[in-house]
């Protein structure tokens, strides 16, 4: 799987709703913001480590009228499954995106028990 960079709001509607049945991490993440260049290799890692789930990137500068109100700063990851939030977090913690995504691969209902 690869990520997908999203461009407007048809877009993240059409691939959210035929893929209602995936794990879809979005990743909202801004250019100017340094913790988003520290972990971009990190998620590109993680991307090539869950082949199932969708990666789905809102960049702040390109799709500013998509970042919801929630999210305050960039890095955030927002956890959508059958097109609800299952779960998510702000910063640039590899270890809470590896706990999102093993836990909610699992169970996508569950809560996310973080060791960080």
């Amino acid at each position: 799987m690869v990520m997908i960079d999203i461009a407007n709001g048809v877009q993240l509607g059409r691939i959210v709703y035929t893929s209602c049945d995936k794990l879809i991490c979005l990743y909202f993440n801004a250019n100017w913001a340094k913790p988003c260049d520290q972990i971009d290799p990190i998620v590109d890692r993680f991307v090539k480590l869950y082949p199932h789930v969708l990666f789905l990137r809102i960049t702040a500068h390109v799709t500013p009228h998509l970042i919801p109100k929630q999210v305050r700063c960039c890095p955030t990851f927002h956890f959508v499954y059958n097109m609800a939030i299952v779960g998510g977090f702000e910063g640039k913690s590899p270890r809470k995106l590896n706990d999102h995504l093993f836990q909610l691969t699992v169970d996508p209902y569950s809560p996310v028990i973080s060791s960080d």
